[in-house]
């Protein structure tokens, strides 16, 4: 249950800086604060079983058009690239401190 809690609070700090670089380069402006807020309550309905990944994009798209006042094509690119890269990132900090065992 701790690895758990951990991997949680790790990838919402990734996914909130790596959002937060993505809306630096585009044209999505939010505060940093509201950003955490939005990731923090993504990451909250994802764990929904079978359908909390989908529930959590699209709040997460929903709460990035809402709080920036973007465009939609501006805030679905910025969530697709923060999705994936925080993925890959979570992904590879763990696999570097091999916490499979």
């Amino acid at each position: 249950m701790g690895a758990l809690a951990i991997i949680f609070v790790v990838d919402m700090t990734v996914t909130t800086a790596i959002t937060y670089l993505a809306t630096l380069i585009s044209r999505v402006s939010i505060q940093f604060d509201r950003l955490l807020v939005i990731v923090a309550m993504s990451a909250i309905i994802s764990l929904i079983p079978s359908i909390g990944w989908f529930l959590g994009i699209a709040l997460f798209l929903y709460l990035m058009v809402k709080s920036s006042n973007a465009n939609l094509t501006d805030a679905l690119w910025v969530v697709v690239f923060s999705k994936l890269f925080s993925m890959g990132a979570v992904l590879l900090l763990f696999a570097s401190f091999n916490l499979s065992q």
